[in-house]
């Protein structure tokens, strides 16, 4: 009869097997079948949620606080 650790052991090694079949699997699937997520959000028009403009108070302050080297 094994010993408990070596029964421990071999759960271990069967259970990182089973992961690593399962890891493998899921990065061959999206290695061959690739999601075109891309494509996608190429052709959608992004939706603006509010038709509020910046004033030219908000534009100067704006550059003031972004436009460190004076670039424009």
């Amino acid at each position: 009869m094994r010993k408990k650790s070596e029964k421990f052991i071999n759960i271990i090694f069967v259970f990182l097997i089973v992961i690593s079949v399962v890891l493998l699997g899921y990065t061959l699937n999206n290695l061959f079948f690739p999601n075109n997520l891309s494509e996608k959000t190429d052709t959608m028009q992004i939706q603006t949620k509010s038709k509020m403009s910046l004033s030219s108070f908000d534009k100067q302050l704006a550059k003031a606080f972004m436009d460190k080297n004076n670039d424009g």
